[in-house]
């Protein structure tokens, strides 16, 4: 496996909703957690665990999907395994492909 150069910070920034680099005191507080995780996100980019973090956590999320998970909505595929990672945490357990994708399509993209 090639090793893994990360991106300046400011890229992992521009790909987040919520997070703008600087504190979330502006951030709608029905949206800080979102802001949070997009924080750690970011963070998990710079250490080699944080690496394997995000490679462990795409793994099974694509594992979760089995293939049904194929949407294209400009969110990198390790920030929304890492958000599923935090669904699923506070989930019943009994959480399918569509309820992530019906919850991440209202709470988080916001869309109606």
């Amino acid at each position: 496996m090639k090793p893994y150069i990360p991106q300046p910070r400011e890229y992992y920034i521009s790909k987040c909703r919520y997070y703008t680099g600087d504190d979330t005191s502006d951030v709608p507080v029905e949206d800080k957690l979102f802001a949070h995780y997009e924080e750690f996100w970011i963070d998990l980019h710079y250490t080699e665990d944080g690496i394997d973090e995000l490679r462990e956590n795409i793994r099974a999320y694509k594992e979760f999907g089995r293939g049904l998970i194929k949407e294209n909505d400009g969110v990198p595929i390790a920030l929304k395994a890492l958000i599923w990672t935090r669904y699923i945490h506070w989930g019943t357990g009994l959480e399918t492909p569509t309820d992530f994708i019906q919850w991440f399509r209202r709470e988080y993209l916001k869309e109606s």
